[in-house]
């Protein structure tokens, strides 16, 4: 493992944005700023649907890269989506067969056949490499994201963290005492 990988239980190779030397210009031009990233610690350490769970595969991946792993993010992503796909294709296939036709059948003037493949992705779940997989009534796969704010040397500080699947009340959760506020005023909700 390269010497600028942090150990972790994960046995992925993270490179911590505090580790990055920056210079005093750009870190005052970054003090105070926000951002969210996802986050992979809410996710459980059950298999993914291959059988495989998060670490292995994101070890073998690490390790088939020869240490040279570009973005965990994007392969997991990738990961998911791909099963997805398949899954959703697969269930499509099934229902079509009741219906006497095949996925051979396609074409993009048939809306449907494009309802049916749709509706089949939609009602899809499955432990993937990112957690459990599930999609909303929008298409989408709602992931836990946490709220950093750049604060100087500290680098990135956690202040808070937004959680889709939650009931609307505690989805959005920012710890006040962990902002730092530039000057003595800091902003109040009414």
């Amino acid at each position: 493992m390269p010497s600028s990988c942090l150990s972790s239980s994960r046995h992925v190779c993270l490179v911590p944005v505090q580790t990055i030397t920056l210079s005093f210009a750009a870190s005052q031009a970054l003090d105070g700023h926000m951002t969210t990233f996802e986050d992979f610690a809410s996710y459980n350490d059950q298999p993914s649907i291959s059988g495989f769970d998060r670490d292995s595969l994101f070890k073998e991946y690490y390790r088939r890269l020869s240490g040279n792993a570009g973005s965990l993010h994007v392969f997991g992503l990738g990961y998911d989506t791909m099963w997805a796909t398949a899954l959703g294709l697969d269930k499509a296939e099934r229902t079509l067969r009741e219906r006497r036709q095949s996925l051979s059948d396609f074409s993009y003037g048939d809306a449907e056949m494009g309802d049916v493949i749709l509706g089949s992705v939609r009602n899809i779940s499955f432990n993937g490499v990112k957690g459990f997989i599930e999609f909303d009534r929008n298409y989408d796969v709602p992931s836990v994201a946490v709220i950093k704010q750049f604060q100087g040397d500290k680098g990135y500080v956690a202040i808070g963290s937004y959680v889709p699947y939650s009931a609307e009340e505690d989805r959005l959760h920012i710890d006040d005492a962990l902002i730092a506020w530039k000057g003595i005023l800091f902003p109040i909700t009414i």
